[in-house]
């Protein structure tokens, strides 16, 4: 599943777009119709939600189709859906899609993730008054509130098994989740650290090989076609994994 944000507006880039918003401490609502560029559609915009220009959504639908993606931005890193988000996604027969975007102060409200909720096959449309969407939402909600990081994904995983989503979270265009830190961190970052490591690695290596403390003499004196197998074994590691690493980040760039 992929949302092509790059081919949504003719100059501007996405990143361009979400730090170009005023006030981006305010929620901004847009609506993305298949092949088109992305449509600004806040009329009341507050820290907490968005209220969205139905009107114009619906002369939009008239031109363009019925069936639309909601994108709308979160102030700070909460790139969660609130209880009212999964409602309002669920109730509009003709949302397909709905895309979370967190715009943080501390990140130069620059996206490091998009939080991406999709129907599917097996979703059908809900009642306003569903009483297992309601509960479900409400222990979800406290989950949220009690910050009850296991219960938010159990939670999760239950309203999308039950009325029919799949939701996804996927790293903005040069980033990637740390799961030391838990944490969406920069490519330049990542591989800072990544190369730490590895350093590490090759110091404890060489120390193995060198320090004579340990045996009276040097284990490379004993076993010299060892060492060289060490060393070489080593470099190949080295190369594999930073090739991987790259590859992981061109498919994360890609997905969006």
């Amino acid at each position: 599943m992929a949302f092509n944000f790059k081919s949504s507006f003719k100059k501007k880039r996405p990143i361009e777009v979400f730090r170009s918003i005023k006030d981006p401490n305010l929620e901004e609502a847009y609506v993305k119709f298949p092949g088109k560029r992305m449509r600004r559609v806040s009329k009341k915009r507050t820290k907490d939600y968005v209220i969205r220009n139905d009107p114009l959504i619906k002369r939009l639908q008239r031109k363009y189709g019925k069936k639309y993606t909601l994108i709308h931005t979160h102030p700070g890193t909460d790139f969660l859906p609130s209880g009212q988000d999964i409602v309002n996604f669920l109730h509009s027969e003709n949302r397909r899609a709905s895309v979370i975007v967190p715009l943080d102060k501390r990140n130069d409200y620059q996206p490091d993730a998009y939080f991406v909720m999709r129907k599917n096959r097996v979703h059908k449309d809900i009642d306003v008054a569903n009483e297992d969407l309601m509960d479900m939402v409400h222990s979800y909600r406290q989950s949220l509130i009690e910050h009850r990081v296991d219960d938010i994904v159990s939670d999760l995983k239950k309203l999308a098994g039950t009325f029919g989503f799949d939701y996804r979270l996927i790293p903005a265009d040069g980033y990637t989740y740390s799961e030391d830190s838990r944490k969406f961190r920069t490519n330049k970052q990542s591989l800072k650290s990544d190369l730490t490591r590895m350093l590490v690695v090759a110091v404890a290596l060489i120390a193995l090989f060198r320090i004579q403390e340990w045996t009276g003499y040097t284990i490379s004196t004993l076993a010299s076609d060892t060492y060289i197998s060490v060393y070489v074994l080593g470099a190949i590691l080295i190369v594999v994994y930073l090739a991987q690493k790259l590859l992981h980040c061109r498919c994360t760039c890609c997905a969006i």
